[in-house]
């Protein structure tokens, strides 16, 4: 994905009395205050990248994209393919196109939900093993195309809430805070949110001392405490039986680009499953 770049050339006149003056010499940091020491001083945070796209989530597909999508559907393929086919070589052609969109969020949340029914009575013994997939997950190894934890603020994790409904947890890592994006939220109370989401809320402590992603970012304090989990009202809700998993990709895409909810609606979810697909068919955002 190319983003385009811009120069400005602001008129500067310097003055001639400038290039009299020598290159001013500092202090270095030790010279600076004898009651200073430099190598305590707080690393600066690496500043998260941000895509380089601009971001319209109801903009049309062209005709001509359409019509050919529309065409290859209506063919008879006779293709089947396998899942050890799904995360090809092709993959790496879609991953530059939907950047950092390749997460282990869901795997965590399984996995978490394993461990919490095998350790959860005795949960302040538990530890995670350096050779834990989970660590993995973090470290961006597992699944293919994944990024890595310390590279992000966010992680998003599409959360089944007693294999009936999706949800979207929207993990703030440094805020130690899950939010949880419902839109059918007369369907569970809170306690029903918390027994699927508290698994991940107990292990996240765990996974990110284990990779020792807040000494990455310049905080070094353990803390193993369960993480709060928050359910944000005043959200775009769906109408329609079925539309929940479509609203938690959207939740999730129009978060991603820090984009008003306000175009989400449960209406457009028919238009939105058929961008959808026709953008997976050309493995990238459309129109482009």
């Amino acid at each position: 994905m190319s983003g385009e770049f811009s120069v400005y050339v602001i008129p500067h006149h310097l003055s001639p009395a400038i290039f009299k003056r020598r290159r001013e010499i500092k202090k270095s940091h030790i010279l600076q205050h004898p009651f200073t020491d430099p190598t305590k001083r707080k690393k600066l945070r690496k500043e998260i990248e941000k895509p380089l796209t601009s971001f319209d989530p109801l903009h049309p597909i062209s005709g001509e994209a359409l019509e050919s999508f529309q065409k290859w559907m209506s063919d008879d393929q006779g293709t089947l393919m396998l899942p050890s086919s799904f995360s090809g070589s092709g993959d790496r052609k879609s991953s530059s196109f939907f950047p950092k969109v390749y997460h282990s969020g869901y795997y965590v949340l399984q996995n978490a939900q394993a461990r919490w029914i095998k350790h959860g009575k005795k949960w302040n013994q538990f530890k995670l093993l350096e050779n834990d997939i989970l660590i993995d997950y973090a470290n961006g190894l597992q699944p293919l195309y994944s990024v890595k934890w310390p590279d992000v603020d966010i992680v998003y994790v599409p959360i089944n809430v007693r294999a009936s409904h999706w949800v979207l947890g929207v993990v703030h890592l440094h805020r130690r805070i899950i939010y949880v994006y419902d839109s059918l939220m007369g369907i569970n109370n809170n306690a029903r949110l918390q027994v699927a989401i508290k698994p991940l809320a107990k292990l996240l402590p765990h996974i990110l001392n284990a990779i020792a992603y807040y000494g990455f970012h310049g905080d070094t304090k353990v803390n193993y405490q369960e993480w709060e989990i928050e359910r944000l009202q005043d959200i775009p809700q769906q109408e329609n039986d079925g539309d929940c998993g479509m609203f938690v990709i959207k939740y999730a895409e129009y978060l991603m680009h820090n984009h008003p909810l306000k175009s989400l609606t449960s209406a457009r979810m028919d238009w939105f499953r058929e961008k959808m697909a026709a953008e997976l068919f050309y493995m990238k955002y459309l129109p482009m």
